[in-house]
């Protein structure tokens, strides 16, 4: 017999918040050295990635060291402070899945379980005080493992002192989800927030939430 789900992991970053990596392009290139300004999309974007975002990301690296990565790289001409700026004002809230977060909060653990650095965390809950909802977090550069690595669900996990298969995990990431599945976790692919919200529900056993319309 399954185990029932008694805690739900949360990604942060387009799960959550929307991400506008063109927004930040469109500030930080005008700073650039023209002849490398195309290497920002290294850092403000998801393909093909400089290293050392995942270095930063796993707490390896320092704030500072990370910037000083990005001017080495871009010819930046700006202050960190400029920097740390346009690198967290890529962020909006992801209105229909954290409403729908915080309503599955009042049934279950919620845990937010995300990739990122120390310019985010606390910084992202006073920006965005409608997440100060969650159970308890495991991000990345405090746990010293970023996803998709094993070892990511696993500090996670005996941080909250939960077992894979009472959780439902939730990412936009494909290789994210198949490494949590791979570990143990029931797990959703995030698409859109119509039908990632239909299918937590399914997954649940919950029923769907009623129209404006209805009575």
């Amino acid at each position: 017999m399954d185990q029932p789900t008694t805690s739900l992991l949360f990604d942060l970053g387009v799960v959550l918040l929307q991400i506008n990596y063109t927004a930040g392009l469109s500030k930080i290139v005008p700073l650039c050295d023209p002849r490398h300004s195309v290497n920002s999309q290294q850092f403000f974007g998801l393909v093909a990635r400089d290293p050392v975002v995942a270095e930063y990301e796993r707490g390896n690296i320092t704030a500072q060291e990370f910037f000083s990565r990005f001017v080495t790289l871009t010819g930046f001409r700006g202050t960190f402070h400029q920097f740390s700026d346009i690198w967290l004002d890529i962020f909006s809230e992801n209105q229909p899945m954290i409403a729908f977060a915080r309503e599955l909060a009042q049934r279950y653990a919620i845990y937010l379980c995300s990739n990122a650095g120390d310019m985010h965390f606390p910084w992202v809950y006073e920006r965005f005080p409608a997440l100060n909802f969650f159970t308890g977090d495991a991000i990345s550069y405090q746990l010293g493992a970023v996803k998709p690595h094993r070892a990511f669900y696993e500090r996670a996990l005996a941080k909250f002192g939960l077992q894979p298969a009472a959780c439902l995990f939730i990412d936009d990431r494909p290789e994210n989800v198949e490494s949590a599945e791979e570990f143990g976790i029931p797990s959703i692919l995030y698409t859109t927030p119509t039908e990632t919200i239909a299918a937590v529900r399914a997954r649940l056993g919950l029923s769907a939430a009623p129209s404006p319309e209805t009575p």
